[in-house]
């Protein structure tokens, strides 16, 4: 069993992936790691934390890029 810590980053792997544009629905990213509900939250969770990952209803999807603010 693999834990939501490490299915994070498969998680901001797979989102960031070029063949889904940046977005995944949370069934389709179930699927393809394999792990239930409740793992998939947990994982998804720590994601988010760690700004790797956004999540919009059932999405999971890049964040937008932070604007940098330059010194004067």
């Amino acid at each position: 069993m693999t834990t939501p810590v490490y299915l994070a980053s498969r998680v901001a792997a797979h989102v960031r992936d070029p063949r889904w544009a940046g977005a995944l629905h949370r069934d389709h990213l179930q699927e393809l790691l394999g792990c239930d509900r409740r793992t998939l939250n947990a994982a998804v969770a720590i994601a988010c934390n760690r700004h790797a990952v956004d999540v919009c209803w059932g999405w999971v999807v890049l964040p937008l890029p932070v604007p940098v603010q330059r010194a004067a």
